[in-house]
């Protein structure tokens, strides 16, 4: 039964975003630009590199930071992943160049996430600088 769970919640996790489409490229790049800034906060907040982290590393901030990644940035991440898949047309080549380097940044973290992996891509900032 716990399986199926996981399944099931990975399956609703990975389709997130997938049935929003914008009018124009403005539209999307709010949109993104809003799910990154939810990430930015949590990261920048309770991240390893946090103020919190550095002051105090045996504060409880690292469950909070284990717990947010799975409950918000790894959700807003696929949530972008499929916004801008499904909105495509509307990118600029700087724009899709960009989000390859999001995507697979992305995806390298959740696996990381879910199994630890001694390294992965990091958040490219050539992302956040397409979509602001």
């Amino acid at each position: 039964m716990l399986f199926a769970w996981k399944t099931a919640h990975e399956t609703r996790v990975r389709s997130l975003g997938k049935e929003l489409t914008f009018k124009d490229n403005e539209e999307l790049r709010q949109s993104v630009s809003f799910l990154l800034a939810e990430n930015y906060v949590v990261w920048k907040t309770l991240g390893p590199n946090s103020e919190v982290a550095q002051r105090s590393p045996n504060s409880n901030a690292f469950s909070l930071w284990e717990l947010r990644r799975l409950d918000k940035i790894i959700p807003n991440n696929r949530r972008i992943i499929n916004m801008v898949r499904a909105n495509s047309r509307l990118l600029t080549s700087k724009q899709s160049l960009a989000f390859a380097e999001f995507a697979n940044h992305a995806e390298s973290y959740e696996d990381h996430v879910y199994d630890r992996k001694d390294t992965y891509p990091l958040f490219p900032q050539s992302f956040s600088e397409a979509f602001r």
